[in-house]
């Protein structure tokens, strides 16, 4: 047998109540007849389970019939009680199952969604922090980026520093090769012409064998018409002496006449014409000869020799220009300083300077570039003292 009990008064309702329409369920809940009619004139449930235990008090005294059957019906829930015990026991307990079935249905609702907020959170966390980390990392890409530029910027400009020195060594460098190969092309030309100049000293000296035997026929031809030189010599010395013993007497004689021209040197005139001889050696004897007669006259000639193509005849010429010590022959010896033998412009730079007093710094061994400049300082310096020089001579 079912046995129920009313939700608001926990009183057992017997099965008969509702079989005739006693109690009635009202959603899911069973009301008994007294909480029915107390319902029907109270508002709240409170106020329907006072009303209906008033109202089974009431019934209890003044309708014994229905006292009477509900005695009955006391006893026999007395009678059921334990087994609506049970029925309790096991309602509450269903009911605590679902309660926490429910409880932990919320827990399990309000620990998902504290998880979802909590992971929601950390979400966002981790949002703002690789953010974070993300402006830091591009701020630090930044910086290295700048510091990266900034050292290839320097590197750059130091490269561009070290390219200008290179090229500005490299411009030095080409400069210098052009001086020394100007200098090797200078020093060879000297070469070549000290090896040309060689070659006809050569040449001579292969003339040479000749010219000592000829100069050795005429020494003797010399040595055979001393003893008759020295003759003529003695007898001219007695024609001297006889001219200076009546030099006294003539002058008395002739007090009223003009005096007599001293008589001019004039042997040299038929040496003239071996300074054009095709042999060498009779040029240069001539040119001995000249020098000899420590006659000025002589020095036109012998400039007309200063570019003999005999390297002898050429010294020759520059020393004895000197030795008679006449300005006239200043402009052949500046001349003799640019021949091609250092031997000749040694001799000519000598001669200069005796006859001058002047030096100019000029090395005969020297560089042909400043030799140049000094040449051309000895030819400025004659065009402008050279005139009056000459006529103070």
């Amino acid at each position: 047998m079912d046995i129920h009990f009313c939700d608001l008064c926990n009183e057992s309702i017997p099965a008969s109540d509702l079989a005739r329409g006693a109690a009635v369920r009202r959603n899911e809940r069973i009301v008994c007849r007294h909480c029915e009619a107390a319902m029907s004139a109270a508002g709240t449930p409170e106020q329907a389970a006072r009303v209906a235990a008033s109202a089974r008090a009431r019934a209890g005294g003044a309708n014994p019939p229905a006292a009477q059957e509900h005695a009955r019906a006391v006893t026999d829930d007395r009678a059921q009680a334990p087994l609506r015990a049970v029925e309790r026991g096991r309602s509450r307990a269903a009911l605590w199952v679902a309660s926490l079935a429910f409880g932990l249905g919320l827990l399990a609702v309000g620990g998902v969604l504290v998880g979802g907020l909590v992971l929601r959170d950390r979400i966002e966390a981790d949002r703002r922090a690789r953010g974070q980390e993300d402006a830091r990392m591009a701020r630090v890409a930044e910086l290295e980026s700048a510091r990266v530029e900034g050292r290839l910027a320097q590197r750059l400009g130091a490269l561009e520093g070290a390219q200008t020195d290179l090229r500005a060594a490299e411009s030095e460098l080409r400069s210098r090769a052009d001086d020394q190969a100007a200098r090797a092309n200078e020093t060879l030309d000297e070469l070549r012409a000290a090896v040309a100049g060689l070659a006809a000293r050569l040449d001579r000296l292969d003339a040479l064998p000749e010219q000592v035997a000829r100069f050795g026929g005429e020494l003797g031809t010399v040595a055979a018409a001393q003893p008759d030189l020295f003759a003529e010599f003695r007898g001219l010395r007695e024609r001297v002496a006889e001219l200076e013993r009546g030099a006294p007497a003539v002058a008395a004689g002739n007090a009223g006449a003009d005096p007599p021209t001293a008589p001019q040197n004039l042997g040299w005139q038929s040496v003239l014409s071996d300074l054009e001889s095709p042999n060498a050696g009779t040029r240069w004897e001539a040119v001995q000869r000249l020098g000899d007669t420590r006659d000025a006259a002589v020095v036109p000639h012998l400039s007309a020799h200063m570019d003999d193509d005999d390297l002898f005849v050429r010294m020759a010429v520059a020393r004895i220009l000197g030795d008679l010590g006449s300005l006239a022959g200043v402009p052949a010896l500046i001349d003799g300083l640019e021949d091609p033998e250092p031997s000749v412009r040694e001799a000519a730079v000598v001669s200069l300077r005796s006859l001058t007093g002047r030096d100019f710094r000029f090395d005969p061994i020297g560089r042909s570039a400043d030799r140049a400049k000094r040449v051309k300082a000895w030819r400025i310096w004659w065009e402008k003292e050279g005139v009056a020089l000459s006529a103070a001579e």
